[in-house]
């Protein structure tokens, strides 16, 4: 994942062209427009609290759920996930690098990002998880040892919910707070990893 970030990092240093066909048209032009106008996180602003609580935990749990289940093909399936998400990451963050706003995004975006991108490789984990008792079945047949990542995976999995839902609340709730001192963002951003 951290290789993928740094990749997605290159890409868009090589590029700002490179963030546009990976993020897409209509949302970089909107976050160069939240810079423009002095607020560059505004995107976390758009909504009412409690439906944009609801709506992330749904979109959270979605792509765990997702990398997780790719994870039946082995190794690639979730492996496929994570870099994905690890370049998008990487070109995401230096978006804002890339306008002056980095330090000022970075404030914002970890305060559920701490929770949250952790939540995502450990799906990932349990993807893999998955699809190595299938591949790599030891002693057992391919149907018990798939039965029993399965089981241990599926344990992984599930261990982070909490950790969504906790996410969830920061992107909702707190996150949009840009007002707060940077110290105290900087701190809760430390806590929570």
């Amino acid at each position: 994942f951290l290789v993928a970030c740094l990749i997605g990092v290159i890409l868009a240093f090589q590029s700002e062209e490179n963030i546009v066909n990976f993020l897409g048209k209509g949302y970089v032009d909107m976050t160069l427009e939240n810079i423009k106008n002095g607020r560059p996180t505004d995107v976390y602003n758009q909504e009412a609290c409690n439906p944009m609580f609801w709506q992330i935990v749904y979109n959270n749990i979605k792509v765990t759920f997702i990398t997780y289940a790719s994870g039946i093909i082995p190794f690639l399936g979730s492996g496929y996930i994570l870099a994905n998400n690890g370049v998008m990451l990487g070109e995401f963050q230096s978006l804002f690098f890339l306008h002056g706003v980095g330090l000022e995004s970075m404030l914002s975006i970890w305060m559920h990002g701490a929770f949250e991108i952790p939540a995502i490789i450990i799906a990932g984990a349990a993807g893999i998880t998955l699809g190595k008792g299938w591949v790599l079945p030891g002693t057992y047949s391919r149907i018990e040892a798939l039965k029993k990542s399965g089981l241990q995976s599926i344990k992984i999995l599930l261990s982070t919910t909490p950790i969504l839902t906790i996410a969830a609340f920061f992107e909702s709730y707190i996150t949009r707070h840009t007002e707060w001192n940077d110290l105290l963002r900087l701190t809760i951003i430390l806590l929570l990893f």
